[in-house]
């Protein structure tokens, strides 16, 4: 009798220990998913991060080619600007110069008139 006791109990010290290693083990197990899973959301909020700084950079690259452009665009006005004042001052001076040497022309032939 004392046998069998000893032998139910070794059975049930078994048990208590393999459910005690099962436990052990499902404790081990859900760390593992535990660092598993913060290590994934680590490498979701990095992926993020690297997606956010090309979509900052692209941001930034097209600006600065706007702003190139824009200051392209004012430089083409200013020498557009330039050109045109001056070709209005050389019609300007033209104009004068012409009527400057028209009423010269004409007050030579009002003289050659008057000799004649």
């Amino acid at each position: 009798a004392y046998a069998r006791a000893g032998k139910a109990m070794g059975l049930d010290v078994a048990k208590l220990e393999a459910a005690k290693a099962a436990k052990e083990a499902a404790k081990e197990a859900a760390k593992e998913r535990q660092a598993a899973a913060k290590e994934a959301a680590e490498e979701r909020k990095a992926a993020a991060q690297a997606q956010a700084k090309r979509e900052l950079d692209e941001r930034q690259r097209l600006a600065a080619m706007r702003q190139r452009e824009l200051l392209q665009e004012a430089a083409a006005r200013q020498q557009q600007q330039r050109q045109r004042q001056q070709e209005r001052a050389t019609e300007a001076h033209t104009a004068g110069g012409g009527a400057a040497s028209g009423g010269g022309a004409a007050g030579e032939c009002g003289m050659a008139g008057s000799v004649a």
